[in-house]
């Protein structure tokens, strides 16, 4: 993902009220986007550009930064995600790999990159597949500790050491389909791609470097825990 496209991730705060404009002047229409403002958004945040990267269908979105109020917090702002709500019916992953291979093998990868709950997918007549709510992809970033490196080498041995289990599980999940061989390639080839691709933006957030770094960083112990698995 370049700059700029990161760039036009991020708008001001909508506050309350509608309708919302982009930093680009673009009217976001009342109902036709869904709001969270709950704050623990930051590995959704990632997850959303990982999808990106990828080429794993997600609906349109953006991010924004608003302040929480909340006094006794490390930090003053926190982030918030704007989704389009999409026309759909939720759909199973057997059954998207049953009618898409590829796009199935795409969507599973998101499987291999969480950390416990899965995405939800949904199917639209007019757009096909999409995955949503992924902020269970990925590890948690503990903002309240931003200032103590060995947090972050926990969660980040921790997310490493989930990576055979998550793997193992979607190889499962392939060998049910015939599609184990196609699977791992796949993850093999993501390795080599991108493995230094991934660097998602955090905005104006407090603390983005770090973020990204800490992202980057967990993406590439997943990949490289999940090659010397498979070597």
């Amino acid at each position: 993902m370049s700059t700029s496209d990161s760039a036009r991730l991020w708008i001001h705060d909508p506050g309350e009220n509608w309708p919302l404009y982009t930093n680009s002047g673009h009217t976001i229409v009342d109902g036709a986007w869904i709001c969270k403002r709950d704050g623990r958004r930051i590995s959704e945040v990632a997850a959303y550009q990982l999808a990106t990267l990828l080429g794993i269908p997600v609906p349109p979105h953006r991010f924004f930064v608003f302040e929480h109020g909340h006094a006794h917090f490390e930090y003053s702002d926190d982030v918030g995600l704007l989704s389009r709500v999409v026309d759909a019916e939720n759909a199973k992953i057997h059954s998207i790999l049953g009618q898409s291979p590829e796009l199935g093998l795409k969507l599973m990868l998101l499987e291999f990159f969480s950390r416990g709950e899965l995405p939800v997918y949904l199917k639209s007549d007019t757009h096909g597949f999409y995955a949503i709510d992924l902020e269970f992809v990925l590890p948690e970033f503990d903002r309240a500790s931003v200032n103590e490196p060995e947090v972050f080498k926990e969660a980040l041995d921790w997310y490493r050491n989930l990576t055979r289990a998550s793997l193992v599980s979607c190889l499962r999940v392939m060998q049910s389909e015939n599609l184990e061989e196609r699977f791992e390639s796949l993850i093999l080839q993501i390795g080599q791609k991108h493995r230094d691709a991934f660097s998602p933006s955090f905005g104006p957030l407090s603390h983005a470097v770090k973020m990204a770094t800490f992202y980057r960083e967990a993406f590439q112990a997943r990949l490289d825990e999940a090659e010397a698995f498979l070597s």
